[in-house]
């Protein structure tokens, strides 16, 4: 389900998801790239709403993508090489990055999955730096 605008794609693995509408180019462009994601929010302030408003006041503006924990690193370190993205984690603009662990009455789990987060207005510059990785051939290491 999602709070925003959304298109229905086919994901890699034949699966018809929606993706919020301003995702979408990003989206495709890291499926095409070899990177799979698990989940995604154009804007995480939007999405929270009323339920916690001092959460949806930070995260205004900011960008959700979920990704194995393989492929979140990789695109960190992409992001790092290309030198459009701020680092130092107090810099105005840096991503956020978790792994969330996840609580159940039968115990703690943690999936295979990291949060990127970032600012929508970087979602060009992210697009065009995957763009710039050849399709399909994203490093395995």
């Amino acid at each position: 389900m999602t709070a925003h605008e959304a298109e229905k794609l086919t994901t890699p693995g034949g699966r018809e998801v929606p993706i919020d509408s301003v995702l979408v180019p990003l989206i495709r462009a890291l499926w095409e790239a070899g990177f799979t994601t698990i989940g995604c929010c154009q804007d995480l302030g939007e999405s929270i709403g009323s339920a916690n408003p001092r959460k949806a006041a930070y995260w205004k503006g900011w960008v959700l993508l979920e990704m194995p924990e393989r492929d979140a690193c990789l695109l960190s370190e992409l992001a790092v090489a290309s030198g459009r993205f701020p680092l130092h984690w107090a810099e105005a603009g840096a991503w956020e990055m978790s792994s969330p662990l996840v609580q159940l009455p039968t115990g703690t789990l943690r999936p295979d999955l990291v949060q990127v987060r970032f600012p929508a207005g970087q979602l060009e510059d992210l697009e065009a730096m995957v763009r710039a990785c050849r399709p399909g051939q994203k490093e395995q290491t």
